[in-house]
């Protein structure tokens, strides 16, 4: 699934909700290599991030927080 949505980064085109959501987990899952990762990253910073893709991705991220006990 990250292929694909790497291909589109690569095009510079903007990703939807549920692709950057879907990427996210499965970065934020492990379910993605090293390189994979870079390259996601790379690709998103050198197109330049939406408001809607640092929507998703932050919300993402929020989710997979470990709460820390005070």
């Amino acid at each position: 699934m990250i292929e694909a949505i790497l291909a589109k980064l690569i095009e510079r085109e903007n990703l939807s909700v549920a692709e950057i959501r879907s990427a996210m987990e499965a970065i934020m899952e492990g379910k993605c290599r090293e390189a994979e990762m870079a390259a996601f990253l790379t690709a998103l910073r050198m197109k330049g991030e939406t408001a809607d893709e640092i929507v998703g991705a932050a919300t993402v991220m929020r989710q997979h927080v470990k709460p820390i006990c005070t």
